[in-house]
């Protein structure tokens, strides 16, 4: 079933309809599917002519709208038709079209000021509904009263398919009520935009003013007249208060319609009026109920002993929050009610004539806990006092970490523990420092100061000669107390070996002081000694000396040739605090360390890839870590598939790894065998496979006549660069269809050479036409790179 709706309600004469809801219902479930096509025709042409007799929707649901253009007034059949639905018919009306202005409907009052105005229309039909038009239609605006209502641009323009115009424009001159009305042939006119305009006058739109005495104001006077010319007027006040105007010959200038004037009330109270008055305007009149004045305080409510506060303030009439400057300089004098709990640093607010804000401001200081108030008055009587509430509070000392844990007989180090204060904070403040257990742990410094400025303070804290714990403190007056948790344990030493151990070759220590449940490491305030040991001496032998120590002061140690190997196995190494019976005593370490003969490895995971013919830089042999002494590497092939080029690698004095260059020479798997005296050697499977071009830079397709550079690398079958080989690579190029390889010259590439220790190679792709095109590039060894590219934009 077909479902019609006329969202527009027909169509104005001249203007096309498409605003038709079309939906159509498929039965059970709404089962139709794909596209769905239909036709209108209407029973009078001549009417309305139906643009679009046939519409194809591309899936079911909404269908499109047919476009429907209104010739003449009057009403005709629609009749829609398609293979999907029973045959409907629908009423059709169209109307003389009417013409709607947008921004000046019905009644409408401005001021004669000559201010210009945008007039917009609509084209519509049927009390409001659009209709865009079909062709070009001109409408033209016009004033009953161009005295009143001036029309500067006339012509208001609709373009085909839109029913809103371009704008004309209005200025409003003078004194009285004008009709604009708009007008096209073949529309109705819109008559209903009436157009007052105020007379010319003089406007402060203040109307009553609550004011107060000693203050000083400026007013904005408008002049709403169309005129421009400089023109002075007259500021008349009168009645009890004594107000005065400061100006004596106020002025519009020539091109302006807004000037000021300044106020100022003096000493006495009352209401006074303010006459505003020039040639051929209509005057203004306000009225000043002027009462007492009062200061208004401003301050933080809230201050931290210690710290400063800005007290500032406002001058107002009474009982309002209306600022106003001064009409005379004015000096508060600042006060606290308790001077236990706050202090007046700087006791004096100052105004100066015409300034809202003070140029100078009091300072208070908290100085301990609690709340009281500021007062702020002024000695002369012209302004009431005022006061604020000030809540004084105390700040907080807080700490860089939550707790500690150090070992007996350490310290932190330098910058490890601080503490800060809140910003905001300049004065120099001495935080002294405590301990709840002083024979456990207690901080080196007994205070520590924090300068003018500055937020934080560090310290140091030392551990006794007995587990245990306790809590470091830190207070200052005026902050909370701080509480730092520390716990002290035994402490335990750590042995880490510098490097790996084989026979014959020596290797340091690192020795570290922790505390004994973690392993951070800090300095002993008493040396303390270790002595180096080895489980098995067979396999590995101390060094030159067995006791070392750690010295005051230091948290580590680095015996150099601690141990050396001897023979391959495996045996554990000791560290251990010789001072036996004393509580003091450092826990030991141990280290499990295997000796092994020196082994070589080559890179590459236990395969490496070549390519016949090319030659591969980037694979290393390695050995272990530490082996310091400088030796030759031979390198060679089992089968003769490949060539190490050198046939040996050097390793330098304490290099561990070095670089080597493969070149294929035939396909096929072979093996690697990497050898040194004194060390166990490493055998690698060489894979020879053909390798890969790779072209970077290729587009999906190409415009004709559009041309693209290509950069061609030469890769193992791993992905791995390569390069050209002892014999130059002779590279071919294939062409088929609309795509065209060549170089820089412009010639088309057929052959080129790569000399050896070539890696990649540049060309250029172009199009030469339309319908794509194939490129195929080969070289020995390598195999071919093919691509297509299609120059229709999509790819292929």
């Amino acid at each position: 079933m077909l479902s019609v709706y006329d969202n527009a309600n027909g169509v104005g004469t001249g203007q096309v309809h498409s605003s038709y809801s079309v939906y159509l219902y498929g039965g059970q479930n709404n089962a139709l599917s794909g596209a769905i096509t239909y036709t209108v025709t209407s029973s009078d042409p001549a009417i309305a002519t139906v643009l679009t007799p046939t519409v194809t929707t591309p899936s079911y649901g909404y269908l499109y709208a047919p476009r429907i253009l209104g010739r003449a007034p009057g009403t005709v059949t629609l009749t829609w038709a398609g293979a999907d639905f029973d045959t409907i018919t629908t009423n059709f009306t169209v109307r003389t079209p009417e013409l709607l202005l947008q921004n000046f409907t019905f009644a409408s009052t401005f001021e004669a000021d000559s201010a210009q105005y945008n007039v917009f229309a609509n084209a519509v039909h049927s009390g409001g509904y659009a209709g865009p038009v079909d062709d070009t239609v001109f409408a033209v605006v016009r004033s009953t009263d161009p005295a009143v209502v001036q029309v500067t641009d006339s012509v208001l323009r609709f373009n085909p398919g839109t029913y809103f115009s371009n704008g004309g424009r209005v200025r409003m001159i003078g004194p009285g009520t004008a009709r604009l009305i708009v007008s096209a042939p073949g529309y109705t006119p819109d008559t209903t935009a009436v157009i007052t305009l105020r007379p010319y006058r003089l406007d402060v739109s203040a109307g009553i003013v609550a004011f107060g005495r000693g203050l000083e104001m400026t007013l904005p006077v408008v002049r709403r007249a169309w005129t421009g010319a400089a023109l002075p007027f007259t500021a008349s006040i009168s009645g009890p208060a004594g107000m005065t105007v400061v100006e004596t010959s106020p002025s519009f200038a020539a091109g302006a319609n807004l000037a000021q004037l300044t106020l100022r009330s003096g000493t006495a109270t009352g209401s006074d009026f303010l006459i505003v008055a020039a040639a051929g305007l209509a005057p203004d009149t306000v009225r000043f109920d002027v009462g007492p004045s009062a200061i208004l305080t401003l301050t933080n409510g809230f201050l931290y002993v210690g710290e400063d506060a800005e007290v500032g303030a406002r001058l107002r009439p009474a009982g309002t929050f209306a600022y106003y400057p001064p009409s005379d300089s004015v000096r508060l004098l600042l006060q606290v009610r308790d001077s236990t709990l706050l202090s007046a640093v700087a006791d004096t607010v100052v105004f100066v004539r015409g300034s809202v804000a003070p140029t100078l401001t009091a300072t208070v200081r908290g100085l301990r806990p609690g709340a009281g108030w500021v007062i702020l008055s002024d000695p002369s009587g012209r302004f009431a006092a005022d006061s604020a509430f000030v809540t004084v509070g105390r700040q907080e000392l807080q700490l860089g970490r939550s707790s500690v844990e150090i070992g007996m007989q350490q310290e932190t180090y330098a910058g490890e523990l601080y503490f800060y204060r809140p910003s905001g904070t300049t004065d120099s403040l001495w935080v002294r420092l405590g301990s709840s257990a002083p024979g456990v742990v207690q901080p080196v410094q007994d205070s520590v100061l924090i300068a003018p400025g500055a937020y934080y303070g560090y310290f140091e804290i030392a551990a006794g000669d007995s587990v245990g714990g306790a809590v470091i403190t830190g207070s200052a007056p005026g902050y909370l107390d701080f509480a730092l948790p520390v716990r002290v344990s035994q402490t335990k030493l750590e042995l880490i070996l510098d490097y790996d151990v084989v026979p014959g070759q020596g290797t340091g220590a690192s020795l570290y002081l922790n505390n004994a449940s973690s392993y951070e490491a800090r300095a002993t305030r008493v040396a303390v000694p270790v002595r180096l040991d080895v489980e098995d001496t067979t396999v590995v032998r101390l060094g030159a000396d067995s006791l070392v120590a750690i010295a005051a002061g230091a948290s580590s140690a680095f015996p150099g040739e601690a141990f050396i190997g001897v023979a391959t196995g495996r045996t554990r190494v000791f560290a251990s605090d010789p001072r036996t019976g004393v509580f003091q005593q450092a826990l030991n370490a141990w280290t499990t360390t295997d000796v092994h003969q020196p082994r070589l490895t080559a890179s590459g995971g236990g395969v490496l890839i070549l390519t016949p013919g090319a030659t591969t830089f980037n694979y290393y042999v390695v050995r272990d870590y530490g082996i310091r002494s400088a030796i030759w590497v031979q390198a060679r092939s089992v089968g003769g598939r490949f060539r190490v080029d050198g046939d040996s690698v050097f390793l330098g004095q304490n290099s561990t790894s070095e670089y080597f260059s493969l070149t294929g020479l035939s396909a096929g798997t072979d093996t690697l065998v990497l050898s040194a005296p004194g060390y166990a050697p490493d055998t690698v499977v060489v894979r020879l496979e053909p390798g890969i071009l790779e072209a970077s830079s290729l587009p999906s397709s190409l415009a004709a006549g559009d041309s693209v550079r290509v950069t061609v690398y030469l890769r193992n079958a791993n992905g791995a660069g390569t390069a050209v080989g002892d014999t130059p690579l002779t590279v071919t190029f294939g062409a088929t269809g609309a795509i065209v390889p060549r170089d820089d010259q412009g010639g088309t590439l057929t052959e080129g050479v790569l000399p050896p220790g070539e890696m990649q190679f540049l060309m250029w792709v172009v199009a030469t036409g339309t319908g794509g095109g194939e490129i195929v590039i080969s070289a020995p060894g390598f195999q071919p790179l093919r691509f297509r590219i299609n120059t229709r934009g999509t790819t292929q």
